[in-house]
């Protein structure tokens, strides 16, 4: 039996069976993955027999190869076609109820509802925490006493 490489793969020229090694899945399937085995033989090298001997066990009709890359092909869209689904899903999502809906954010905050609001409200939706005023007041304190110190040492 013949052996040729064609487009990187390992072709029997007598009875059109192909061991590839063109798609990431199917380097997971136990196969060749490259030139040179595990154990270190180069197949390059072998003899014909020697080389049908050791990958009997890896030969595929070509019908089992178009199978396979359909296979193949279809787990990929699946893949794609997952990820968007759910990137159209979250984005249906977030459009409908922070920008577009009924009673979304935009359209409950608008600029009557805003100027309708005491100030102690306002404080209480967008205000700072207690915490974050001290820290601004011992600040501006700081401030004011390095503001004196330089006007001294002038």
């Amino acid at each position: 039996m013949q052996w040729s490489y064609i487009k990187g793969e390992l072709w029997s020229a007598t009875s059109g069976i192909a061991i590839t090694n063109s798609f990431s899945s199917r380097q997971n399937r136990k196969g060749v993955t490259s030139v040179e085995q595990a154990d270190g033989t180069d197949l390059k090298k072998m003899s014909p027999e020697e080389l049908e001997a050791k990958l009997k066990h890896l030969m595929i009709t070509n019908q089992e190869h178009t199978v396979r890359e359909i296979h193949d092909i279809l787990q990929a869209y699946y893949g794609i076609a997952r990820k968007r689904f759910v990137d159209l899903v979250c984005n249906y999502a977030v459009g409908h109820h922070l920008v577009k809906g009924e009673r979304t954010a935009l359209k409950l905050f608008d600029t009557k509802f805003v100027a309708a609001l005491t100030e102690d409200q306002l404080q209480k939706i967008a205000g700072e925490d207690a915490s974050v005023k001290r820290k601004r007041g011992d600040l501006l304190k700081e401030l004011e006493d390095l503001e004196a110190g330089k006007k001294i040492l002038r």
